[in-house]
């Protein structure tokens, strides 16, 4: 039997694992690694843990941790990322309120337990209370320590990368909009001028950004340029049927999300439809 409920928690840990990797925007960083942070804490638990009350054990863990991965998958899937307030809600506070449900579960549901037991069998001596082994302590210790500093660090920080559509006619330049190294494209479709492609940007930063471009996926190249702080004007005179924009820190060319324009000749009245 205790068997049989260990497979169910593991097949839990699995399906909430799936489900929350395959709504994230990028699955190899760090935020993504926070984002599963419940659920592996979750899996611990159930290994750590064993004898009664094994079933309450896994009805509380189980859910919690589904809660979070369906919460969490509809947030992701279903919300506008064109805000980075919800991004930062969905990515960064969300995996802190399913740790901490979990976490408050834990006493709770070992304390029942202790109880449970006690009046069972209230003439068997109750094992005393068994202190944390120091390697154990030191371990988890290491372990949120490493959080606090990728936390602090920046690297679980959701950049978000946007094309926000504007009722689908073309506009005459595209508008980019830099916020740190998140990209933010109000232009989805863009008509190209005789002298080429003009763009607008706004780096609402303090300081320089680079602003990365790809021409047609990278097939017909691409660029970048260091752009200061406020608006600024650029053309790019290559010719193009669409256009990526990256803003990053380094300009090295290496930006995983370019938020992509598509580019009609002048002239066309509609963008063309999907």
């Amino acid at each position: 039997m205790e068997r049989a409920q260990r497979l169910i928690g593991v097949a839990i840990f699995i399906a909430g694992f799936a489900l929350v990797l395959s709504v994230h925007p990028d699955r190899w960083s760090g935020w993504a690694l926070w984002a599963v942070c419940p659920l592996l804490l979750y899996f611990l638990y159930l290994l750590a843990f064993r004898g009664p009350p094994q079933r309450l054990r896994l009805l509380v863990a189980g859910s919690v941790v589904s809660g979070y991965a369906v919460g969490y998958g509809l947030a992701a899937g279903v919300g506008d990322g064109s805000y980075k307030g919800v991004a930062w809600l969905v990515y960064l506070g969300l995996p802190t309120l399913g740790l901490l449900a979990l976490i408050a579960c834990v006493p709770v549901v070992e304390l029942v337990g202790a109880l449970a037991r006690r009046r069972v069998e209230p003439s068997e001596p109750q094992p005393s209370f068994q202190a944390l082994p120091l390697r154990h302590a030191l371990i988890g210790g290491a372990a949120v320590a490493a959080w606090v500093v990728l936390m602090l660090s920046g690297w679980p920080q959701p950049n978000i990368t946007v094309a926000a559509d504007v009722g689908g006619k073309p506009a005459p330049v595209a508008e980019v909009r830099c916020e740190g190294e998140d990209t933010f494209l109000s232009t989805p479709t863009v008509v190209s001028q005789t002298d080429g492609i003009h763009v607008q940007v706004t780096n609402a930063g303090e300081g320089d950004i680079w602003l990365e471009y790809e021409v047609d996926n990278g097939s017909g190249g691409g660029g970048g340029e260091l752009i200061e702080p406020g608006m600024s004007a650029r053309v790019i005179r290559q010719p193009a049927s669409s256009i990526g924009f990256a803003c990053t820190k380094n300009g090295d060319g290496t930006a995983d999300e370019h938020a992509r324009a598509t580019i009609v000749p002048a002239g066309q009245p509609e963008a063309p439809h999907a």
